[in-house]
């Protein structure tokens, strides 16, 4: 008997084998699919600073595995390279201070020696630290001179307006540790106190600030000016001399497009990450940095990887279909 005719009389059981052909076939693209979005969950899940244009402060606390841009030579010898110049802490001819420690009397046959005594210098040290760390306080007088029947005095310095108050070092301390640390207000004042004794209240720190704005802004203009001329930009709004920044009321495109932002006016080459939003600014022409290429091209080459394993999974999944078939056609099929 044939195969054909094997399969006519049997109907029922060519059906149910087609329809177990069906129902594999769908499960392998149902398998696919799943695959597919699986692949795109890990990418985005995996996305960091290191692979994308995602900033540092995304990553969370989660520890970086850093690897050696090149390779290292293992021939080289360790420590400073030839035509490293060298930093080494070196002796100074003058001290700021001179200590003499005197042997004592058990060390000296139980003779005591004092200072006064002339002694020997023999090897010194010099030790380079931190000085205790004090405002200086300086009381400004008015000084009056009685003549000719006026009493004629002098004027304050334009800073002094209060009976007491803070100088323009000390304004320029918590501007800088404000703006270019970062240090939020309630630890300025805990890091004053403990370094120099004073303890600063939230209004001295805002009034500081706030001082350091208006003074600052003459200079604001000139900055977006030469940014905007620049040659060659970063989109942090920053070039080998100057940075502009400033604080919108929202961020994301919105924030790019502000009338403070000069993002929108460049006339150079721009030098964006890969956001999609950078690329829409015009005139300026955009040139990708290296080292945003090489965070694209890392998080290609973990997608690639990815797909490739999927890829070979799928293939070998379909030889695993093609052989059940083969198998399920010789066991339950034969020719006569």
């Amino acid at each position: 008997m044939s195969y054909n005719a094997l399969m006519k009389s049997m109907p029922p059981l060519q059906e149910d084998l087609e329809y177990l052909k069906e129902q594999i076939k769908s499960l392998c693209e149902e398998n696919k699919r799943r695959q597919e979005e699986n692949l795109e969950l890990r990418r985005r899940f995996g996305m960091d600073s290191t692979n994308s244009h995602q900033p540092p402060s995304s990553d969370g606390y989660r520890k970086k595995t850093t690897l050696p841009g090149l390779p290292k030579n293992q021939r080289q010898r360790t420590g400073g390279q030839r035509g490293h110049k060298e930093r080494t802490l070196e002796r100074v001819e003058q001290a700021d201070y001179v200590e003499v420690p005197l042997p004592k009397p058990s060390e000296s046959g139980g003779r005591p020696f004092g200072t006064e005594e002339e002694y020997e210098i023999v090897p010194s040290r010099q030790i380079f630290d931190l000085p205790e760390p004090k405002l200086e306080v300086t009381e400004h007088r008015l000084g009056q001179i009685t003549g000719a029947g006026i009493k004629p005095r002098g004027k304050y310095p334009a800073p002094i307006n209060t009976l007491v108050q803070y100088g323009a070092g000390v304004r320029a301390l918590i501007v800088m540790l404000s703006v270019e640390c970062k240090m939020p207000l309630e630890q300025i004042s805990p890091f004053f106190a403990d370094r120099w004794g004073y303890n600063l209240n939230r209004q001295t720190i805002l009034e500081a600030l706030e001082r350091g704005y208006e003074w600052a802004a003459p200079l604001e203009e000139p900055i977006q000016a030469e940014l905007r001329e620049a040659a060659v930009v970063h989109f942090t709004a920053s070039n080998e001399d100057n940075t502009h920044r400033f604080l919108p009321d929202k961020r994301g495109t919105k924030a790019l497009h502000r009338e403070e932002s000069v993002l929108p006016n460049l006339r150079g080459i721009a030098v964006p990450d890969c956001w999609a939003a950078y690329f829409g600014f015009e005139p300026a022409r955009h040139s990708l940095g290296g080292a945003h290429l090489l965070r694209e091209f890392q998080g290609l080459a973990e997608i690639l990887i990815q797909t490739s394993t999927i890829l070979l999974a799928s293939i070998t999944g379909k030889t695993q279909l093609r052989a059940d078939l083969d198998y399920l056609d010789s066991k339950y099929f034969y020719q006569v």
